[in-house]
């Protein structure tokens, strides 16, 4: 038996912005991303060693970070850095962190896996929420779009630092 959301989601044409900001602000997108962040195993022997070895790093705050900006559209390194510093949103987000467009696109690099789910992860949300539609069960191939989705954006990040880095 369908019901009655679960047959509005089939009529509806599903278009996702180019910047999720239209839907959300960066604190709502950057919290919702946290708590999918922190859902993760973050007791990965890996993990554990590198961040007893590199107290510095941030691989939570890098990880959200990517997600929530390439999910707004910011792309290129450098330009995240440029707009964290020049945004008041992200500027309360960012705290007194600095960021570095190489160690940007170094965590790209070295986490693509990690940041497509995150990101897959944050559009359902984004748009379960934006429609009202959380428990409902989402029509098939809406992973796959919101995979495409993904991992679109992570090439233009990668193609966009190519040149710069």
């Amino acid at each position: 038996m369908t019901t009655a959301a679960e047959s509005d989601i089939r009529s509806k044409n599903w278009a996702l912005p180019q910047s999720l900001t239209e839907w959300f602000s960066p604190e709502s997108l950057w919290s919702m991303a946290l708590e999918d962040i922190e859902t993760l195993d973050w007791q990965n022997p890996q993990i554990v060693s590198l961040s007893r070895d590199r107290p510095a790093y941030q691989p939570k705050f890098l990880l959200g970070l990517l997600t929530c900006t390439y999910l707004c559209g910011i792309f290129r390194s450098h330009d995240i850095v440029r707009h964290c510093r020049e945004n008041q949103a992200w500027q309360s987000i960012l705290g007194d962190r600095v960021l570095n467009p190489k160690e940007l696109s170094r965590f790209r690099r070295e986490n693509r896996g990690l940041l497509k789910s995150c990101m897959v992860q944050l559009l359902k949300r984004a748009l379960q929420k934006k429609y009202g539609l959380v428990g409902v069960l989402l029509p098939a191939g809406f992973k796959t779009m919101l995979v495409d989705d993904s991992v679109a954006r992570l090439e233009m990040a990668r193609h966009m630092d190519r040149d710069e880095i």
